[in-house]
């Protein structure tokens, strides 16, 4: 009803519409507040969601929803947007302008739906359509399930299939009755499944194994150790019989009572194994070359990959979340704090104390893009302990790499230099030239900051040399770039613009969305030195909306500076005064002293 009602509505919600199953009655997994808010801020793109819609008129439908709890910290709702709550219970902690209790369908209802389902078996035969409308408590969903093997069995009598159902000796009692509506649902359940092949209802089974929210065909067909044709086959007859539904193209969901349902019937260890498998090495394989198809592939799968941690083995988890490092390193923070620090609890089970130091500094670069440094910092230092630990000197140049970078970023240049110089030792007595060129790069741009930039130019070459033997796009991408703002700062804005382009396409062709903002700033600051205001203001717009959309704070407080530069030369006071204060706002809550002091000398001029 509360979808229908969104459908009705939609010209009220121009800033559009948004859906979530809270999955609330799920005896194995609740949607949990976090995770419900993650998704949200991945459909909407945005870092905050109630700023995300905050002043749009927007429906947001959160249904099936356990507690109170569980939207939390998707309330109160802003004065522009409607929020819809479903649920089984009356949530009486919840507070609501307009509480609608919704009862089963009435006795005339129940009889509409079930004939137009079955025809005119029900005035053929009508004490027993009345009697299945019993048997089904009213309920749509039991309604729609029985009705379909009434239909399934057209030569067998209405009232036979009745007594048949109403034979308690045959019913699966999984709920105690109690008068629970539930129980009578799952005796229809029950029925339909016992009409099932033996291929559809052990498929039927193993999907209520599966703890995600919905599953495409590649996987069901590891779920069931069969050919994806015939888990094409098989997800069709169970649709057929609406025991599972079409939530996308090629992706198949169930209604949580029917997965409770299935669920208790199934014991299939292997199947989930299979099926973890599948997912784990499908990571792997797409983490490789991250081109558009597997990011694709990740982002329909990220709901389920992150609702696997708490089910894999802690091999399985650690293998996941080394696969899934580079993508969702490229914005997708909830789920990489949730995935990382279940890789880490995982670590600790496996006493893997360099897998462990990994997800420590993993969780560091996450608050690092967040803009909380001094937390990003915390994790750093303590993956370093760890890896000294574990004499894993490759792990050690890493973190003390990271350690570096938010040294640099936070204006203490001096620890920055000693810490990316340990990296660098560290990583060449680990014979590790990935290590090596990161190290190489940090430095440069420590001396960058110094002003020492012919320093910082030598240091750039050799890592773009490593880079390039390596084949590593994204340090190529960061070491052009270093070398176009040397170059800009030279004089030379010709090499700066070529440098900054060609690192422009590298970030564009591999969908890295932070590092393509970088590249369009620094052309923009090309475009800038050479008086070209309006160039560079377009290419600041669009490095703007790119870090907002990959909640990127310290590329939004650069973006805004440039904006803040290029539109107060071309007279646009009132507009770069507003650029350089929403700057400083950000710079100064993720301690960025050099857009801090940008924003402050813009607002002086």
């Amino acid at each position: 009803m509360a979808v229908r009602f969104g459908h009705q509505a939609r010209k009220r919600f121009p800033g559009g519409q948004l859906y979530i199953d809270l999955r609330g009655f799920d005896s194995e997994q609740p949607l949990s507040a976090d995770d419900a808010l993650a998704r949200l801020l991945n459909t909407l793109e945005a870092q905050q969601f109630h700023e995300a819609i905050t002043g749009k008129r927007v429906l947001l439908v959160l249904d099936n929803v356990g507690s109170a709890d569980q939207i939390a910290p998707l309330l109160p709702c802003p004065p522009s947007c409607t929020i819809v709550v479903t649920s089984r219970d009356t949530l009486p902690d919840l507070s609501a302008h307009h509480r609608v209790e919704l009862d089963v369908l009435s006795q005339q209802d129940a009889l509409t739906l079930l004939t137009k389902m079955i025809g005119t078996r029900t005035q053929a035969e009508p004490q027993a359509a009345e009697a299945l409308i019993a048997q089904c408590a009213q309920l749509p969903l039991a309604l729609r399930v029985a009705a379909e093997l009434v239909v399934s069995r057209a030569t067998t009598s209405l009232s036979t299939l009745v007594e048949e159902l109403a034979d308690r000796g045959r019913r699966l009692m999984l709920l105690d009755g109690g008068g629970d509506q539930r129980a009578a649902v799952r005796e229809v359940f029950s029925w339909s499944y016992r009409h099932l092949s033996f291929e559809a209802a052990r498929a039927f089974r193993l999907l209520g194994l599966h703890p995600g929210l919905d599953i495409d065909i590649t996987a069901a067909a590891a779920l069931f150790g069969t050919e994806i044709a015939k888990a094409s086959l098989l997800l069709e007859v169970l649709g057929r019989a609406h025991l599972v539904h079409t939530t996308a193209p090629g992706r198949w969901g169930m209604h949580d009572l029917l997965r409770a349902f299935a669920a208790d019937l199934a014991e299939d260890n292997q199947a989930t194994q299979r099926l973890f498998d599948h997912y784990v090495n499908t990571a792997e394989a797409m983490s490789a070359p991250l081109d558009q198809a597997s990011r694709a592939w990740l982002d329909a799968e990220l709901p389920n990959l992150t609702a696997i941690c708490t089910h894999m083995a802690a091999g399985h988890i650690v293998r996941l979340a080394t696969a899934l490092y580079r993508y969702l390193d490229g914005g997708r923070h909830a789920e990489a704090l949730t995935i990382h620090s279940y890789a880490e609890q995982a670590a600790v089970r496996l006493n893997d104390l360099s897998a462990q130091a990994h997800a420590v500094t993993n969780l560091g670069s996450v608050h690092w893009q967040l803009g909380r440094y001094e937390d990003a910092a915390t994790h750093y230092r303590r993956a370093l302990d760890i890896h000294l630990k574990a004499s894993d000197q490759a792990g050690a140049a890493r973190a003390l790499t990271r350690l570096g970078n938010v040294e640099e970023q936070t204006g203490r240049y001096e620890q920055a230099a000693e810490h990316h110089a340990q990296a660098l030792a560290h990583a060449r007595a680990a014979e590790h030239p990935s290590g090596e060129a990161r190290a190489l790069t940090n430095l440069g741009i420590v001396n960058e900051r110094l002003g020492n930039l012919d320093t910082a130019a030598t240091l750039h070459e050799q890592a773009l040399d490593r880079f390039l033997r390596l084949g590593d796009w994204v340090g190529e991408a960061v070491a052009r770039t270093r070398l176009g703002m040397i170059a800009m700062r030279t004089g030379a804005h010709d090499r700066a613009m070529q440098e900054h382009e060609r690192a422009l396409a590298i970030s564009r062709e591999s969908g890295h969305l932070r590092g393509e903002a970088h590249s369009l700033i620094n052309i923009g600051d090309v475009h800038r030195s050479g008086g070209r205001y309006t160039q560079a203001a377009a290419h600041y717009r669009d490095a703007l909306e790119l870090c907002e959309l990959t909640g990127h704070e310290y590329g939004r407080a650069t973006a805004l500076n440039g904006l803040g530069d290029a539109l107060g030369s071309t007279g646009m006071i009132a507009e770069a005064r507003q650029h350089y204060a929403e700057a400083l706002a950000i710079a100064v809550k993720i301690g960025d002293l050099d857009e801090q002091g940008r924003a402050h000398t813009g607002l002086a001029r």
